[in-house]
């Protein structure tokens, strides 16, 4: 069975940080994040810019929401 996809934001900050490195062998992470992120895709953007973080959201099962 595949591994639930999560989007999160804040992917860069220390409870991202600790959040993928807890979890990523039970869900397959992508990050919406204002600077890279390495280890897991990545786009990145302006959150308040709904347009450019749209594409982020396919194919993801659950967003984990921990940017500020």
């Amino acid at each position: 069975m595949a591994k639930p996809k999560v989007l999160i934001t804040g992917a860069s900050g220390l409870i991202g940080r600790l959040t993928i490195a807890g979890l990523s062998d039970k869900y397959e992470f992508s990050a919406l994040n204002r600077r890279p992120v390495t280890g897991i895709p990545c786009l990145q953007a302006d959150i308040n810019d709904a347009a450019a973080i749209k594409p982020a959201f396919q194919g993801v099962d659950m967003v984990l929401h921990l940017s500020a």
